[in-house]
């Protein structure tokens, strides 16, 4: 028969041995496991809000349409353990903006789940005050850091950037637009002045949320495939960079940057897919 003593001394030799357990795990933190992630895109979309017809290998077919694009966001959500959905501008045009002042579109890209849209030129085609009151329609973040309105409804309404989480990742985003604004709208360097150091207005905008502690950093562009490929070569801490303005399909790696681009009108949804792990981009999903 064991002594009360016997007892005792199991009990604390079990202590000390769930403790020092204890503490050997608590010296090596696990590592967070691995997450599925998706950025979901359109570009260009010019108020083709409603499904059209589009000849593909000579063949009609339905395409597009916020209803659709926000059932396939959906379907992807559903499938990965984060998502978000980007516009890269140009989402608004005549006839329908002449009409409704954007809003139908920008009510339906509230609807659609859209996360965070950058202008693009056709935004400004019916001046600055009209654009805001278009984005008063909107519920998504507007982001474009290199635009300085002087309307001060406008520029209340768009940020230089936007951190959205996801899956536990935080993302920044942040926004640029084309130097050509004044040359393609009507609106004057006074009204909407553009920094064209766009290269400058990057650094600064990764510094900023590297500040905040993002782990991915995305530049939403309106500006180009030629000048987004430059903005992957002159400025570090980019991660993704989607693009818009050129209609044209673009999925690329330069520089150790990612570049997309999902051509126009929402005929179809952009889907980049990867693997976030060890504080990184890793691998695609």
């Amino acid at each position: 028969m064991r002594s009360p003593m016997d007892y005792r001394d199991s009990i604390v030799a079990a202590f000390v041995a769930i403790s020092l357990g204890y503490l050997l795990a608590g010296g090596c933190e696990p590592r967070p496991a691995p997450v599925r992630l998706a950025i979901m895109t359109t570009s260009d979309m010019q108020s083709h809000i409603a499904p059209f017809t589009q000849s593909i290998d000579g063949t009609d077919v339905t395409v597009g349409g916020l209803a659709r694009i926000a059932g396939a966001a959906e379907e992807i959500r559903g499938q990965m353990d984060g998502a978000l959905l980007l516009s890269s501008g140009d989402d608004l045009m005549a006839p329908m903006y002449w009409m409704f002042h954007g809003e139908p579109e920008l009510r339906g890209m509230s609807l659609a789940g859209y996360d965070a849209i950058a202008p693009g030129n056709h935004e400004f085609d019916l001046g600055p005050e009209v654009y805001a009151e278009a984005l008063g329609y909107s519920g998504v973040d507007t982001v474009s850091a290199n635009i300085a309105p002087a309307n001060a409804t406008l520029a209340a309404r768009i940020k230089p950037y936007a951190i959205k989480e996801t899956a536990g990742v935080r993302i920044g985003i942040f926004g640029l637009m084309t130097p050509d604004l004044p040359r393609v709208t009507t609106v004057t360097d006074a009204e909407v002045h553009v920094n064209d150091d766009l290269a400058g207005v990057a650094r600064a905008q990764v510094t900023a949320l590297q500040a905040e502690r993002c782990d991915i950093i995305v530049a939403l562009t309106h500006i180009g495939l030629t000048l987004d490929r430059q903005l992957a070569d002159q400025v570090a801490g980019i991660d993704i960079i989607v693009g818009g303005h050129d209609h044209i399909y673009a999925n690329e790696v330069r520089n150790g940057v990612t570049i997309v681009q999902d051509a126009m009108s929402g005929a179809a949804l952009g889907v980049l897919t990867f693997t976030f792990a060890n504080g990184k981009i890793e691998t695609p999903a």
